[in-house]
């Protein structure tokens, strides 16, 4: 059986670019997982592109690993051009963002309802 393989196809020349160690980086956020990027040089024409994960990410690190692919891990939020573009990319992805002091009073409010009211007082 032949190996699996991975592969994108250059934005820049539109050939076929194989997922490489000498050419594949992937950067993989430990707390905001669902950002990590892999970055891909054309061996062809040394164009440079970044893609997203998100819809592959557990079978694309595990293939990664298994083929040698360097795999950066960084810790806290991606930088807010990765965040940016991601969100560009996936639309109907929520947004991680701060809360307003009405939605966060919203939440204390229904966390003391929970706190306070018996379980089976929810569903009466």
């Amino acid at each position: 059986m032949l190996p699996e393989t991975n592969q994108i196809t250059c934005r820049n020349c539109d050939r076929l670019v194989f997922y490489t160690p000498s050419n594949t980086t992937i950067y993989w956020w430990s707390d905001y997982a669902w950002y990590s990027l892999a970055t891909t040089q054309c061996y062809d024409c040394d164009y440079k592109q970044g893609f997203f994960l998100f819809e592959r990410l557990d079978w694309e690190l595990q293939w990664a690993k298994d083929n040698g692919l360097d795999i950066v891990v960084l810790p806290g939020i991606p930088p807010k051009h990765i965040i940016k573009a991601f969100h560009e990319t996936f639309p109907e992805f929520m947004e991680c963002r701060e809360l307003t002091k009405m939605e966060e009073a919203d939440i204390l409010f229904f966390g003391y309802l929970l706190e306070t009211t018996d379980d089976k007082d929810w569903f009466e």
